[in-house]
Protein backbone atom coordinates (compact mmCIF):
# COMPACT_ATOMS: atom_id res chain seq x y z
CA UNK A 1 0.00 0.00 0.00
CA UNK A 2 2.99 2.53 0.15
CA UNK A 3 2.86 3.07 -3.55
CA UNK A 4 -0.67 3.94 -3.38
CA UNK A 5 -0.07 7.61 -2.95
CA UNK A 6 1.58 7.78 -6.57
CA UNK A 7 -1.12 6.35 -8.25
CA UNK A 8 -3.05 10.00 -8.46
CA UNK A 9 0.64 10.82 -10.28
CA UNK A 10 0.92 7.87 -12.67
CA UNK A 11 -2.72 8.23 -13.64
CA UNK A 12 -2.04 11.89 -14.63
CA UNK A 13 1.60 10.70 -16.33
CA UNK A 14 -1.01 8.34 -18.54
CA UNK A 15 -4.06 10.56 -19.06
CA UNK A 16 -0.62 13.28 -20.66
CA UNK A 17 0.97 10.47 -22.27
CA UNK A 18 -2.89 9.92 -24.13
CA UNK A 19 -2.99 13.26 -24.98
CA UNK A 20 -0.17 13.43 -26.57
CA UNK A 21 -0.82 10.26 -28.79
CA UNK A 22 -4.31 11.84 -29.37
CA UNK A 23 -2.74 14.97 -30.39
CA UNK A 24 -0.59 12.84 -32.73
CA UNK A 25 -3.30 11.35 -33.76
CA UNK A 26 -5.04 14.39 -34.95
CA UNK A 27 -2.58 15.83 -36.54
CA UNK A 28 -2.00 12.60 -38.31
CA UNK A 29 -5.63 11.93 -38.99
CA UNK A 30 -5.83 15.42 -40.96
CA UNK A 31 -3.08 14.38 -43.34
CA UNK A 32 -5.36 11.28 -43.75
CA UNK A 33 -8.81 13.61 -44.74
CA UNK A 34 -6.70 16.10 -47.05
CA UNK A 35 -4.73 13.35 -49.11
CA UNK A 36 -6.66 9.96 -50.49
CA UNK A 37 -9.35 9.82 -48.25
CA UNK A 38 -11.50 8.38 -51.29
CA UNK A 39 -9.31 5.62 -51.70
CA UNK A 40 -10.06 4.40 -48.31
CA UNK A 41 -11.41 1.41 -49.68
CA UNK A 42 -9.64 1.24 -52.93
CA UNK A 43 -5.98 0.67 -51.85
CA UNK A 44 -5.20 -1.84 -48.99
CA UNK A 45 -2.44 0.25 -47.69
CA UNK A 46 -4.11 2.91 -47.04
CA UNK A 47 -7.31 0.75 -44.97
CA UNK A 48 -4.23 -0.52 -43.33
CA UNK A 49 -2.79 2.38 -41.41
CA UNK A 50 -5.86 4.69 -41.38
CA UNK A 51 -7.70 1.71 -39.36
CA UNK A 52 -4.60 1.77 -37.24
CA UNK A 53 -4.56 5.66 -36.75
CA UNK A 54 -8.11 5.69 -35.82
CA UNK A 55 -7.73 2.44 -33.70
CA UNK A 56 -4.97 3.80 -31.76
CA UNK A 57 -6.45 7.19 -31.41
CA UNK A 58 -9.82 5.93 -30.35
CA UNK A 59 -7.47 4.35 -27.61
CA UNK A 60 -6.13 7.67 -26.30
CA UNK A 61 -9.48 9.12 -26.30
CA UNK A 62 -10.92 6.24 -23.84
CA UNK A 63 -7.59 6.62 -21.71
CA UNK A 64 -8.06 10.35 -21.61
CA UNK A 65 -12.19 9.92 -20.81
CA UNK A 66 -11.06 7.27 -18.17
CA UNK A 67 -8.99 9.63 -15.99
CA UNK A 68 -11.53 12.62 -16.40
CA UNK A 69 -14.43 10.23 -14.81
CA UNK A 70 -12.63 8.37 -12.00
CA UNK A 71 -11.67 12.22 -11.16
CA UNK A 72 -14.42 14.40 -11.74
CA UNK A 73 -17.10 12.10 -11.47
CA UNK A 74 -18.92 11.04 -8.23
CA UNK A 75 -19.88 7.74 -8.01
CA UNK A 76 -18.08 5.92 -11.10
CA UNK A 77 -18.90 2.36 -11.38
CA UNK A 78 -15.80 1.00 -14.06
CA UNK A 79 -18.13 1.09 -16.45
CA UNK A 80 -18.14 4.23 -19.18
CA UNK A 81 -17.76 5.85 -22.41
CA UNK A 82 -14.03 4.99 -22.33
CA UNK A 83 -15.05 1.01 -23.15
CA UNK A 84 -16.62 2.35 -26.11
CA UNK A 85 -13.02 4.30 -27.18
CA UNK A 86 -11.24 1.49 -26.34
CA UNK A 87 -13.49 -1.16 -27.44
CA UNK A 88 -13.92 0.09 -30.78
CA UNK A 89 -10.33 1.24 -31.31
CA UNK A 90 -9.25 -2.00 -30.34
CA UNK A 91 -11.44 -3.79 -33.27
CA UNK A 92 -9.86 -1.43 -35.53
CA UNK A 93 -6.66 -2.63 -35.14
CA UNK A 94 -7.26 -5.85 -34.81
CA UNK A 95 -9.06 -5.47 -38.30
CA UNK A 96 -6.33 -3.40 -39.59
CA UNK A 97 -3.47 -6.03 -38.20
CA UNK A 98 -5.37 -8.77 -39.57
CA UNK A 99 -6.39 -7.37 -42.88
CA UNK A 100 -2.11 -6.43 -43.20
CA UNK A 101 -1.45 -10.47 -42.56
CA UNK A 102 -3.82 -11.71 -44.78
CA UNK A 103 -2.35 -9.54 -47.66
CA UNK A 104 0.70 -10.08 -47.37
CA UNK A 105 0.80 -13.91 -47.03
CA UNK A 106 -1.43 -13.84 -50.25
CA UNK A 107 1.28 -11.55 -52.27
CA UNK A 108 4.39 -13.40 -50.25
CA UNK A 109 2.92 -17.07 -49.66
CA UNK A 110 5.00 -18.66 -47.42
CA UNK A 111 3.46 -21.98 -45.20
CA UNK A 112 6.37 -21.93 -42.47
CA UNK A 113 5.67 -18.45 -41.50
CA UNK A 114 2.14 -18.85 -41.93
CA UNK A 115 2.51 -22.00 -39.77
CA UNK A 116 4.86 -20.38 -37.05
CA UNK A 117 2.56 -17.05 -36.91
CA UNK A 118 -0.72 -19.27 -35.61
CA UNK A 119 1.64 -21.05 -33.07
CA UNK A 120 2.86 -18.06 -32.16
CA UNK A 121 -0.72 -16.62 -32.24
CA UNK A 122 -1.85 -19.64 -30.37
CA UNK A 123 0.58 -20.03 -27.49
CA UNK A 124 0.00 -15.87 -26.61
CA UNK A 125 -3.84 -16.41 -26.79
CA UNK A 126 -3.58 -19.19 -24.88
CA UNK A 127 -1.16 -17.71 -22.15
CA UNK A 128 -2.96 -14.76 -21.34
CA UNK A 129 -6.36 -16.52 -21.07
CA UNK A 130 -4.89 -18.79 -18.26
CA UNK A 131 -3.42 -16.00 -16.87
CA UNK A 132 -6.62 -13.71 -16.34
CA UNK A 133 -9.10 -16.63 -15.48
CA UNK A 134 -6.21 -17.76 -13.16
CA UNK A 135 -7.20 -14.41 -11.65
CA UNK A 136 -10.37 -14.72 -10.17
CA UNK A 137 -11.89 -11.52 -8.90
CA UNK A 138 -15.39 -10.86 -7.02
CA UNK A 139 -18.72 -11.29 -8.13
CA UNK A 140 -18.75 -7.54 -9.59
CA UNK A 141 -15.50 -8.02 -11.19
CA UNK A 142 -14.62 -5.11 -14.29
CA UNK A 143 -15.82 -7.36 -16.95
CA UNK A 144 -13.60 -5.24 -19.75
CA UNK A 145 -10.79 -6.84 -17.48
CA UNK A 146 -11.36 -9.93 -19.07
CA UNK A 147 -12.04 -8.70 -22.56
CA UNK A 148 -9.32 -5.91 -23.28
CA UNK A 149 -6.16 -8.74 -22.67
CA UNK A 150 -7.49 -11.10 -24.86
CA UNK A 151 -8.13 -8.47 -27.52
CA UNK A 152 -4.70 -7.24 -26.95
CA UNK A 153 -3.22 -10.35 -27.38
CA UNK A 154 -4.97 -11.27 -30.78
CA UNK A 155 -3.53 -7.89 -32.05
CA UNK A 156 -0.35 -8.49 -30.86
CA UNK A 157 -0.41 -12.21 -32.56
CA UNK A 158 -1.12 -10.77 -36.03
CA UNK A 159 0.73 -7.42 -35.66
CA UNK A 160 3.60 -10.10 -35.10
CA UNK A 161 3.51 -11.09 -38.76
CA UNK A 162 5.37 -7.75 -39.63
CA UNK A 163 8.65 -9.75 -38.64
CA UNK A 164 8.22 -12.24 -40.99
CA UNK A 165 7.86 -9.62 -43.97
CA UNK A 166 9.84 -6.86 -42.49
CA UNK A 167 11.81 -6.51 -45.74
CA UNK A 168 9.18 -6.57 -47.74
CA UNK A 169 7.37 -3.42 -45.84
CA UNK A 170 9.40 -1.37 -47.49
CA UNK A 171 8.93 2.58 -45.30
CA UNK A 172 5.58 0.70 -43.85
CA UNK A 173 7.81 -1.42 -41.60
CA UNK A 174 9.21 0.99 -39.23
CA UNK A 175 5.56 2.80 -38.14
CA UNK A 176 4.39 -0.87 -38.13
CA UNK A 177 7.02 -2.20 -35.79
CA UNK A 178 5.91 1.29 -33.33
CA UNK A 179 2.35 0.32 -33.35
CA UNK A 180 3.83 -3.59 -32.31
CA UNK A 181 5.49 -1.93 -29.81
CA UNK A 182 3.22 -0.08 -28.36
CA UNK A 183 0.59 -2.81 -28.60
CA UNK A 184 2.61 -5.39 -26.84
CA UNK A 185 2.81 -2.36 -23.93
CA UNK A 186 -0.58 -2.03 -23.56
CA UNK A 187 -1.57 -6.07 -23.98
CA UNK A 188 1.35 -6.44 -20.90
CA UNK A 189 -0.77 -3.55 -19.28
CA UNK A 190 -4.15 -5.16 -19.87
CA UNK A 191 -3.20 -8.24 -17.97
CA UNK A 192 -1.62 -6.04 -14.96
CA UNK A 193 -4.81 -4.20 -14.37
CA UNK A 194 -7.05 -7.64 -14.92
CA UNK A 195 -5.31 -8.71 -11.75
CA UNK A 196 -5.01 -5.44 -9.78
CA UNK A 197 -9.24 -4.47 -10.85
CA UNK A 198 -9.75 -8.62 -10.02
CA UNK A 199 -7.47 -8.22 -6.42
CA UNK A 200 -8.74 -4.20 -5.83
CA UNK A 201 -5.02 -3.20 -5.32
CA UNK A 202 -2.75 -1.13 -6.68
CA UNK A 203 0.60 -1.30 -5.20
CA UNK A 204 3.55 -2.15 -7.56
CA UNK A 205 1.21 -4.12 -9.75
CA UNK A 206 -0.82 -1.03 -10.58
CA UNK A 207 2.53 1.08 -10.78
CA UNK A 208 3.68 -1.40 -13.90
CA UNK A 209 0.52 -1.30 -15.38
CA UNK A 210 0.46 2.08 -15.40
CA UNK A 211 3.68 2.19 -16.75
CA UNK A 212 3.13 0.06 -19.28
CA UNK A 213 0.25 2.62 -20.68
CA UNK A 214 2.33 5.28 -20.72
CA UNK A 215 4.74 3.31 -23.09
CA UNK A 216 2.52 1.87 -24.98
CA UNK A 217 0.69 5.49 -25.56
CA UNK A 218 3.81 7.27 -25.87
CA UNK A 219 4.85 4.60 -28.56
CA UNK A 220 1.81 5.07 -31.01
CA UNK A 221 2.71 8.58 -30.50
CA UNK A 222 6.01 8.15 -32.07
CA UNK A 223 3.96 5.90 -34.23
CA UNK A 224 1.68 9.03 -35.52
CA UNK A 225 4.36 11.03 -35.83
CA UNK A 226 6.73 9.22 -38.03
CA UNK A 227 3.72 8.18 -40.21
CA UNK A 228 2.73 12.03 -40.37
CA UNK A 229 6.40 12.83 -41.81
CA UNK A 230 6.27 10.12 -43.94
CA UNK A 231 2.60 10.17 -45.26
CA UNK A 232 3.62 11.23 -48.84
CA UNK A 233 6.04 8.07 -49.28
CA UNK A 234 3.30 6.15 -47.83
CA UNK A 235 0.45 7.04 -49.55
CA UNK A 236 -0.12 5.53 -53.63
CA UNK A 237 0.26 8.43 -56.49
CA UNK A 238 -2.67 9.45 -57.60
Amino acid sequence: MALDPFEGIMLLLVALSAVFAAVAGLITLEGFFRNKLKQLFDDVNFFIFFFLVMGYFLYALGEISWYLVTNFVQGFSGTGVQDIYWLAGALLILVSFITLSTHMFREHPHHRNMLALVVIGMILVISVLLIIFSTAGSEGTYVFSYIYPILSALIVSFSSSIFFFFGELGGYGRALLFFFLASSAILLGDILFHYTAAQEIYGIAGMMTDVFYLSGYALSGIAFIYLRLHMNTISLEE
